[in-house]
C-alpha cells in the first residue's frame, strides 16, 4: 500500500512539473497569438481578401516569411479568428 501510494505521487508529482514547464516554454507564445490572430485578420480586410487561403498565402510571402508560423498555421489561425475565437 505506501509503495503504491508513493509511486502515484511521483507521477503525479512529475505530472504537475511538467505542466508548469510546458506552460513556462509556451507562455510566451500564447500571449503573441491573439495579436497575431487579430493582426491576420487585419490583413485580411485591408487588402479585401476573401479567403484564408489567399490572405495566408500573401501572409507567408509578405509578412511572416520564417518557418514559423507555417501556411496551415496561419490559415487556421485567420478560421479562429473569424469566428471569434482569440485564443
Amino acid at each position: 500500500n505506501v509503495t503504491v501510494s508513493v509511486n502515484i505521487y511521483d507521477r503525479s508529482s512529475k505530472s504537475l512539473k511538467g505542466k508548469e514547464k510546458a506552460k513556462t516554454r509556451w507562455s510566451k507564445h500564447n500571449q503573441t497569438r491573439p495579436e497575431k490572430k487579430k493582426q491576420y485578420l487585419q490583413i485580411m480586410d485591408q487588402q479585401n481578401f476573401t479567403t484564408f487561403a489567399e490572405t495566408a498565402e500573401y501572409i507567408k510571402q509578405h509578412i511572416e516569411t520564417d518557418k514559423k508560423p507555417s501556411y496551415d498555421t496561419i490559415k487556421r489561425w485567420l478560421s479562429q479568428a473569424s469566428k471569434g475565437d482569440f485564443s
